[in-house]
């Protein structure tokens, strides 16, 4: 059965990266670099466009959102990475 999703959740690169308070590349290194990043749900003309909630629950689950979704910092502003428990 197919994943039904609500459309006003959908995400692109844009809009993770101003979430998370970081860069499109940065969003973009995590994709390449993570292999528990989210999987995009939808390809749009514009291009591929996620879940938000995925996005969240990887962003509290890798300690760079706490548990409201706001982006964690550490001194210096630089998220923590955390890796990704299989």
């Amino acid at each position: 059965m197919a994943r039904t999703i609500d459309v006003d959740k959908l995400v692109q690169r844009g809009e993770v990266a101003l979430r998370f308070a970081v860069t499109i590349r940065a969003v973009d290194q995590w994709l390449e670099r993570f292999d528990g990043a989210p999987d995009p749900v939808q390809m749009l003309l514009t291009g591929p466009a996620w879940d938000w909630d995925d996005w969240r629950a990887w962003g509290i689950q890798t300690g760079r959102l706490d548990e409201q979704g706001r982006p964690v910092r550490l001194k210096g502003g630089r998220p923590r990475i955390h890796p990704v428990q299989s």
